[in-house]
């Protein structure tokens, strides 16, 4: 048990040391395949790990490419949704709520569309 403890801690170590170079190769390997069926779930992929790493800045980076590059991909409205979370993440309240808004306007068929309504309210209740 321990062993695999310490085989888990020190690949966890690894990716949080070099994930920049990681990813950064990843993100070129993408940007040269981006015609690929794939690429838009890699993408999104990558723009959830920035998030997840409280990396907002590169995230929203990401997560622009998705909606310029892949209108038509079927990760766009979550793209609009996590842009909306990245921007309550840097207590950007009013970009947060017009990213909710975009996403509600411009995919309304969305599944994704009742969670950004309720995160709406939500910022207006936290601004009181």
């Amino acid at each position: 048990m321990f062993k695999k403890s310490l085989i888990l801690f020190l690949i966890f170590m690894f990716i949080v040391i070099y994930h920049e170079k990681i990813i950064d190769q990843i993100e070129i390997y993408a940007d040269n395949h981006k015609d690929s069926a794939w690429a838009p779930k890699v993408e999104y992929t990558i723009g959830n790990f920035y998030y997840y790493i409280h990396k907002y800045d590169k995230a929203i980076e990401v997560y622009d490419w998705i909606l310029f590059y892949y209108k038509d991909s079927e990760f766009t409205d979550n793209a609009q949704y996590m842009l909306g979370n990245c921007y309550e993440g840097k207590k950007e309240s009013d970009k947060a709520k017009a990213a909710y808004k975009k996403l509600i306007d411009e995919y309304p068929k969305s599944e994704l569309v009742k969670k950004a309504q309720k995160r709406i309210e939500n910022i207006d209740i936290k601004l009181f």
